[in-house]
């Protein structure tokens, strides 16, 4: 299962940080530099979505089933790139 949403919603949603080859509990220090890595991204007029993964043989899963994720990271987007070919009238 792959899932790509608010960040603030998949963070929740994980239990652990999947970094590079290995799985590291999100911890409060974790948690935070995640967190400082967020900030960073949206201070700078960037449009953010985070990216997390969970290893199941369900194939359908229920709202309440989608938690302990393994989060991947966070794609940012330039606002002028996330509006591109978006009418200024509607923004």
């Amino acid at each position: 299962l792959f899932v790509s949403g608010a960040p603030e919603a998949i963070i929740n949603l994980s239990s652990k940080l999947h970094n590079k080859k290995t799985k590291k509990t999100l911890d409060k220090k974790t948690l935070s530099k995640l967190n400082q890595d967020l900030e960073n991204l949206t201070s700078k007029g960037e449009r953010v979505i985070a990216v997390a993964y969970k290893t199941t043989k369900e194939k359908k899963l229920k709202p309440k089933e989608i938690k302990e994720l393994n989060f991947v990271g966070f794609i940012g987007c330039a606002r002028e790139i996330a509006f591109c070919g978006i009418p200024a009238a509607i923004m």
